[in-house]
């Protein structure tokens, strides 16, 4: 009976190790451009959301923080009302919020981190919900 070729089998073992030890996670299988595509997309759905809000008797006027700078604290503060799908629309802010932190890591961004002051209040002006800084 012939031995088995010892070249053979760390070349089928090298193989192996490769094809299945060292797949990446679906995290690196991204390009920045796809990964940033992603991310506008995602704002889009927000903005829309947003600007969908309705406000006017009975309804609930609030503002949430979107996104996250590389050196932490938010994007921008979006205004909505309770006439959207609240649940959905947070979860979208959650998902938006999650994907931009792992992009900052991934892609090691840098921000100007400016910290971004919260809305002192969310008015209705026109039936729509408007941020108000001052």
């Amino acid at each position: 009976m012939n031995k088995p070729n010892p070249y053979l089998i760390y070349i089928l073992l090298f193989g192996l190790f490769f094809s299945f030890g060292c797949k990446k996670g679906k995290n690196y299988s991204t390009t920045k451009d796809e990964d940033e595509q992603e991310l506008q997309q995602l704002m889009l759905k927000i903005k829309t959301s947003s600007e969908s809000s309705k406000c006017g008797n009975n309804i609930e006027i609030l503002s949430i923080a979107v996104g996250e700078k590389a050196c932490g604290g938010p994007q921008v503060y979006m205004p909505y009302t309770s006439s959207i799908n609240v649940n959905e629309f947070k979860k979208l802010v959650a998902k938006y919020t999650a994907l931009e932190r792992s992009y900052n890591k991934k892609w090691n961004i840098g921000s100007d981190c400016a910290f971004v002051q919260p809305p002192k209040s969310v008015t209705c002006q026109n039936g729509k919900p408007v941020i108000q800084y001052n």
